[in-house]
Formats: C-alpha cells, structure tokens, sequence
C-alpha cells in the first residue's frame, strides 16, 4: 500500500493502524501530521506530548463521541472497531512511505532573518541573519545571507547573490601514478605501501602488511588511492614534508626535542636566500628549521593528512 493509498483509505475509515512501540508510533505520529490530520479536537498529533502512551493500542478516523468533531482517534480496545465494516488493520512497515525530501525554511521579523533546514520533520541546523541598523531591511538580502551561513557558501555583497566558496580542504591534485608513489591499496582494511611498476591496467605495490613485514600485490589501479609523492625540492609555505635527517628542534617553551627520521610536518614558512625552511610537527606545537640543502626533507606532493592520517 502507498502513502497516498493509505491516506485515501484511513480517511474512509477502512484502515486502522497498529500501534507497536514509542519508536515505531513517533513515526506514525509524524507522518499522519505531515499529511495533515489532527485529533478530532483540533490538536497537533504529537507523540511527545502525547499522555495516554500506556493504553495506545490503535489509531483510526472517524467523529469524536462527545463533539460533532472529526479526526484521529486513539482506542484502547480492539472490541471498540468490531461494528466497522471491512476494516483492514495494518502496521507501519505495511506502508510504502514517501521518501522525505529535506527542506529550507526561512523566515523574518525584520531584524533577524532565519535559515532552517528540516530533515524528516525536525530542524537538522539554522542559521541567522542579523539586519544592519543602518541598512534598509529587504527580505531577499537576508534570506541570501542566512541561506549562504546555513550551507557555507559565500556571498557576493555587491550583488547581493551566492557564490561558492572555496572548499575548505585542498583540492586534490590529479597525479598519474608513477613508481615510488606512496598509496593506498583498498583491499581488506587497506594498506599503505609504495608502487614498483605501473602497468596499463594494474599497479605492483609493495604494501607493508604488519610492522616489519612487507610484500608485493598487483591490483587495479581502480584498487589504489594516491597519498603523496616524495620529491626533492625547496618546500613552500603550507606544503607537507618528511625529514630524511634526524633534526632538534624547539617548543613554544623553548624546550629542545628531537625530529627523527620520517617526521611529517607542514612547512609554516618557505625557504628564501638567507633562512631555512620553517617548519611543524604535525599534532604538536614544535617547530625546527630544515634546509633543502642539506636533504633535511623531501616534499609530500599532493599529501592530505586529514584524508589519509595514518599513511
């Protein structure tokens, strides 16, 4: 039965819906007041506020016993429906639902205008505009503004229209596999490892299975994600690197510590004629300066830490 078959019937009073859990009937709740019906007093369908939850057995339509009202009522007792002719009683599950479609709503009052987006009756997030008291209000500057905060785009305010903004995550760039690349190989929980050979159709990777333990794998190169290449050059502010010589460095306290080998960090300040490369350790407040130079690091093309932490 569709939703729409559902309504049609439960209307006719030919449907009487099951009640079965606090779950199960907040659902039906929400979807018999999406469609429109109210208790034969008038009142929302709300399971929350609903007070009768222990002895809510059925639900059907039909006219208040005490008033003239129609709408949805609540039964205790099965015995009650028996003088109904061709009653079909059904549960939630016997129902295809629409699927629901999440919604913006926005909203004013002149001084605050308000975002909100709506998944499955319940507002998911809002955001808020708030009027410049020396602007004249217009309800599409701030619906514009509010609608812009809510999903993180940006706003154009000599046009007063959206436009998007920059994605917060680098953009990964596009490499073609070579050798030496290090990648992730998605078989059974993944694995890390760096390429050997490239072919056409496949890549041979060198994967490290367990700590001290590696072997070599062909798999598609549908089967492998890019993490970084490794590539001796001067770093620029914001790039990754890993050191390839044991360095000291410092703390924000002025403390000295060791960098080993194979550290990664992000390089806060480039290499120019005079100073080396500033660097920090990722997840720590340390910094070190390395010199390309001297082969302190070598710089990770294309590296997200954030996608591949482990890596």
């Amino acid at each position: 039965m569709t939703e729409k078959e559902f309504v049609e019937a439960f209307k006719k009073r030919k449907i009487v819906l099951e009640m079965e859990n606090d779950e199960i009937n907040e659902k039906i709740f929400k979807k018999l007041d999406k469609n429109g019906f109210r208790w034969a007093s008038g009142d929302i369908l709300d399971y929350e506020k609903f007070e009768h939850k222990e002895v809510l057995k059925y639900l059907m339509y039909g006219r208040n016993w005490t008033t003239t009202r129609i709408g949805v009522l609540y039964i205790e007792r099965l015995e009650i429906c028996t003088f109904l002719d061709d009653v079909e009683f059904i549960k939630y599950s016997d129902i295809e639902w629409e699927e629901e479609f999440p919604k913006v709503e926005i909203t004013t009052d002149g001084i605050k205008t308000i975002a909100k987006l709506i998944k499955h009756g319940e507002v998911a997030k809002e955001a808020i505009a708030r009027l410049n008291l020396l602007d004249e209000f217009d309800f599409k500057t701030g619906a514009s503004y509010a609608f812009a905060r809510l999903f993180g785009l940006g706003l154009n305010d000599n046009e007063k229209v959206l436009v998007e903004e920059e994605y917060e995550e680098e953009q990964i760039e596009e490499f073609s596999l070579q050798p030496n690349d290090r990648v992730k190989v998605n078989i059974c929980s993944g694995y890390y490892g760096h390429i050997k050979e490239v072919e056409d159709y496949t890549v041979v990777v060198e994967i490290e299975i367990e700590e001290g333990f590696k072997g070599d794998v062909t798999v598609s190169k549908e089967d492998v994600e890019f993490v970084y290449r490794a590539v001796i050059r001067t770093a620029k502010t914001g790039e990754y690197i890993m050191t390839t010589n044991k360095k000291h460095g410092f703390s924000d306290k002025n403390i000295l510590f060791n960098v080993e080998v194979g550290t990664v960090m992000k390089v806060i300040r480039g290499e120019n004629l005079n100073n080396a490369c500033k660097a920090k350790v990722l997840g720590k407040e340390l910094i070190c300066y390395l010199h390309s130079d001297s082969s302190d690091y070598v710089v990770l093309e294309g590296y997200n830490p954030e996608r591949f932490p482990d890596a």
